[in-house]
Formats: C-alpha cells, sequence, structure tokens
C-alpha cells in the first residue's frame, strides 16, 4: 500500500507540472481527439481547454498542414520510441491561434 501511495503522490506531481507550465502541453487520442490541453496551451493558442477537449488536433493547425500532420503523427506512432528530442525532428510545425494567426509551434 505504501507503493502505492508513492505513485499516487508521483502521478499527481507531474499533474501539477504540466498543469503549470508555461509551454503548450497537449495530448491526443488514437483519433487525434484533443484529451489534454493545458494552460500553456490556452495562453498560445488562445482557447479555453473547454473549447478543444475531444476535438481533432486539426482546428489547431493551418489547413494546409492537416494532411501533412497527419502523416507526422502516424509515422511517429510506428516509430521504436516514445518521444523525440525536438533538435531531431525533420519538420517544421505550425499552428494556429484562435483568432487565425498562423506561428511556428516548433523550432
Amino acid at each position: 500500500m505504501v507503493l502505492f501511495g508513492k505513485k499516487e503522490k508521483m502521478a499527481a506531481l507531474c499533474s501539477q507540472i504540466v498543469a503549470r507550465a508555461d509551454d503548450a502541453i497537449i495530448a491526443i487520442d488514437r483519433n487525434h481527439d484533443i484529451v489534454l490541453f493545458n494552460a500553456g496551451a490556452e495562453k498560445i493558442f488562445g482557447y479555453g481547454v473547454d473549447e478543444v477537449m475531444g476535438e481533432r488536433l486539426d482546428m489547431l493547425l493551418p489547413e494546409r498542414f492537416h494532411i501533412q500532420h497527419d502523416m507526422m503523427v502516424q509515422e511517429f506512432g510506428m516509430s521504436p520510441g516514445a518521444t523525440k528530442p525536438a533538435d531531431e525532428r525533420s519538420h517544421q510545425i505550425f499552428g494556429r491561434r484562435k483568432n487565425g494567426e498562423e506561428f511556428i509551434a516548433s523550432a
């Protein structure tokens, strides 16, 4: 039971870190529907969490990148690693704010 308590505390700490991060942290499910949208994402994209939860990630991308992004997500899903450092990514990613403004979302 003590181990369960430690895992629970660690999960709560991770949740607080994600919630308070200035960077946008967005998670999607298999259908590319948004399942996590932190406060940093709200500031950057201009949407409230209630406006994006359950919506497709495409809403945060300029339309001309929808197909390319779907292919990148599929490629990532087939890769052996769970994550890839930003400096090893080969594609630049663009975002679209609620007001329609486009911006570079990756370096």
